[in-house]
């Protein structure tokens, strides 16, 4: 009862961490906005960020969260790619995008475990790619994480559905 209570606290201070990660990176472009804005380098009636129109940035639904289904990890990914690219201001950072992604991990899974033991890691042990919070190797490694989570899973199952046919001392 007592490692139940330890652990769904470690898990809890974990979520906080990865949500407050995500709260501020938004709030970081949210104020590179402003910045750009009071500098006369956004258009104030049409803003803009380089040749993007901010009123043109369409309003999406947001993707459901993933539940570990490997094999429904790529068309996800790809849904997330597509609701990132359609929001530039939202998501300006590979960081940002990591730090919403990994929000959208259901709180049992196996990919939320993965991304929670890398982002807590010091700076200093981290793979050198979440170092610099490169998005397009870390949803590589997800990826090949999921993969290999799938393949023991079944490997598991096949060897519980292993039946007896024969006795053994002839």
């Amino acid at each position: 009862m007592a490692q139940n209570t330890e652990r769904d606290a470690t898990r809890n201070a974990t979520m906080a961490a990865i949500l407050q990660n995500s709260v501020i990176a938004t709030t970081a472009a949210t104020s590179m906005v402003a910045s750009m804005q009071s500098q006369g380098q956004l258009n104030h009636s049409s803003p803009t960020v380089g040749s993007f129109s901010l009123a043109e940035e369409p309003k999406m639904a947001e993707v459901e969260m993933y539940d570990d289904k490997a094999k429904e990890l790529r068309r996800w990914l790809n849904a997330y790619s597509n609701f990132f690219a359609s929001q530039p201001t939202r998501f300006p950072t590979h960081e940002s995008k990591i730090g919403h992604l990994s929000s959208r991990f259901t709180f049992r899974s196996h990919a939320l475990r993965w991304a929670t033991s890398l982002l807590d890691q010091h700076v200093d042990v981290r793979p050198p790619w979440l170092v610099n919070f490169n998005y397009a190797r870390f949803t590589e490694e997800l990826q090949l994480y999921q993969g290999v989570s799938a393949l023991t899973g079944q490997a598991r199952d096949r060897l519980l559905a292993l039946k007896q046919t024969h006795s053994v001392s002839g």
